[in-house]
């Protein structure tokens, strides 16, 4: 098994870098395979074995919605701290039992698709999957 070392900041053209692979991740993957980094696809990393791997993001079970009033359902989306990918004019959200039901109640329109998630992610250090055993003011349910 190998190991990831870290993300390269150049980009492959600058050194002429040689990628010996692909490396194909879904999102929550992506998080989690370095500290501190978010990989998307496109980044390159090396592995434990000296090898450069290029990262695919991976296709994924989505739920693409539309709605009149977007910024709102973001908003409620974001307090439940669900990972959001803005389309042009839809939100991606990760397929979860009940997230469609809820993002109709709120007046959208909801469909499954599949594809790679490239949501937002803040980054000032506070990943998507952070233990929530610390009070900021509400419950996660």
């Amino acid at each position: 098994m190998i190991t990831l070392t870290a993300k390269l900041k150049a980009p492959r053209a600058a050194y002429g870098i040689q990628v010996h692979g692909r490396l194909e991740l879904p999102f929550d993957a992506r998080c989690k395979s370095l500290p501190g980094e978010v990989l998307r696809g496109g980044d390159l990393v090396t592995a434990s074995d000296g090898r450069v791997l290029e990262v695919v993001a991976a296709a994924e079970k989505l739920l693409q919605i539309e709605a009149p009033d977007l910024a709102r359902l973001a908003w409620h989306l974001g307090s439940l701290h669900v990972p959001v990918e803005f389309g042009r004019d839809c939100l991606r959200i990760p397929w979860a039992p009940g997230a469609d039901e809820f993002a109709r109640q709120l007046g959208a329109r909801v469909s499954q698709i599949e594809q790679p998630f490239e949501p937002e992610v803040a980054e000032h250090g506070h990943d998507h999957a952070h233990d929530h055993a610390h009070d900021h003011g509400h419950d996660h349910q």
